[in-house]
């Protein structure tokens, strides 16, 4: 029996998180289980990347009814108490629109000790696992630590890491480029200086099956700063693993270094 078949034929006792997985050395994935599509969809993804990777998730019972603060707090709690490496989170809200999940996962990342994970609502299949890490940096200082979290997921899926750079507007007829410091420096990425970043950057990571790797504000707003992450959460037909506040998670990847990847 695969994880995905264990989560689909067992539940977690009420008010009990559920570990599937038996290392208790490896990384943890965090997922709500509330019984709704979204949360099936997300648990069934999770289930496939700790199959894939050889890591552990830990499911955590969420009321249907319960609001949204409710389930970041037990969410971020497990994720504490786990030392987890991912959070993955629906990026479709069973109750309401699109743009009110994408803020509500920027609103649980701005609060997690390790990324989330925005898992959309498969209609047909199952996003593919087998693509590589696509990940959108603007600039050094603040790309740098989104860098290093899609090095980190790329080296524990043996996927390639791709950085795109979503170039700010152009300024006196010169685009900006980002530069990144050792070991990302000597590495080419293709910029997205014109048109859509966002539509472009989603349409890059369906075209090859890619999990998309973006950063977010600290503060966890939709609007603003924020808008970017928030349009591609609710636009991306990929996985989108949302990196907030800095770089806070340094999951164990044993066998490789970042160099390796980043070369």
């Amino acid at each position: 029996m695969t994880p995905s078949d264990s989560v689909a034929a067992k539940a977690p006792p009420v008010g009990r998180t559920w570990m599937v997985g038996n290392d208790h050395r490896a990384p943890v994935i965090v997922a709500a289980l509330d019984g709704s599509a979204p949360s099936r969809c997300t648990t069934a993804l999770a289930a496939g990347l700790i199959k894939t990777m050889g890591w552990r998730l830990a499911l955590v019972p969420v009321p249907l009814t319960a609001t949204d603060a409710d389930r970041r707090g037990r969410l971020v709690a497990t994720a504490l108490d786990e030392h987890a490496a991912l959070i993955a989170s629906p990026a479709t809200d069973h109750r309401s629109s699109g743009e009110a999940a994408a803020a509500a996962c920027l609103a649980l990342a701005a609060c997690a000790p390790c990324p989330v994970l925005a898992v959309p609502l498969a209609r047909d299949t199952e996003p593919a696992l087998s693509g590589p890490v696509i990940c959108g940096v603007h600039g050094a200082e603040s790309s740098a630590p989104i860098a290093r979290a899609a090095a980190r997921l790329a080296v524990a899926l043996s996927a390639r890491l791709e950085l795109v750079h979503v170039a700010a507007s152009r300024e006196n007829g010169a685009a900006t480029h980002a530069r990144l410091p050792d070991p990302f420096s000597g590495r080419t990425w293709r910029p997205l200086e014109s048109g859509d970043p966002a539509g472009r950057l989603c349409s890059i990571a369906e075209s090859e099956g890619a999990i998309l790797v973006i950063g977010a504000p600290a503060n966890g707003e939709a609007e603003g700063e924020g808008r970017f992450a928030a349009t591609i959460i609710t636009e991306s037909r990929t996985p989108v693993a949302v990196v907030s506040g800095g770089d806070r998670s340094a999951p164990a990847v044993a066998g490789m270094g970042l160099s390796a990847v980043a070369a």
